[in-house]
């Protein structure tokens, strides 16, 4: 299974330079924002307050600490956010106050590819979403190195891959 892995996600040859493996990979994000928000005066003793926001996205990361770009994670969101109030000022001491509110919130995260380690040949059985593991490359240095959205592993002599 781990060969599987390396011939699969870990490149063969460097394609940067210093012998390193290099690759661009965007970020993707979008989202939404609204609010509105409304005052009424009903009569001189009676007042009407409303507002509403709604924030919605999403957002494309990398998964894992492998500068290795095999796996990607896709965060969605959606929340709503509802707020009345209505105001009665019943005398110069009294006032009565109804509030309603209403809030919804609703996010989710999707593994991309669905692939697990059985579809690689383990017979681990899974719980869950199927996703790829975390994998480490090392060899030639210590560490990759990031240089803005670039990500570098230095391959060498005794490359070796660390399922986490």
């Amino acid at each position: 299974m781990a060969l599987t892995i390396l011939s699969t996600y870990v490149p063969a040859v460097a394609n940067g330079p210093g012998n390193t493996f290099q690759a661009n990979i965007s970020t993707p994000n979008s989202s939404n924002d609204v609010l509105a928000k409304i005052d009424h005066q009903i009569t001189a003793t009676q007042q009407l307050s409303g507002s509403y926001f709604e924030t919605s996205g999403f957002q494309w990361v990398d998964s894992g600490s492998s500068p290795l770009p095999y796996s990607r994670l896709q965060y969605s969101w959606r929340q709503q956010n509802l707020n009345l109030s209505e105001t009665w000022s019943k005398s110069s001491s009294t006032v009565n106050q109804a509030w309603f509110v209403y809030s919804r919130a609703f996010g989710s995260r999707v593994t991309y590819p669905q692939t697990s380690l059985q579809d690689l040949g383990s017979t681990y059985q899974i719980q869950g979403a199927p996703n790829l593991p975390n994998i480490v490359v090392t060899g030639g240095r210590k560490g990759p190195r990031r240089h803005g959205h670039k990500k570098h592993v230095q391959p060498g002599n005794g490359v070796a891959a660390q399922l986490l």
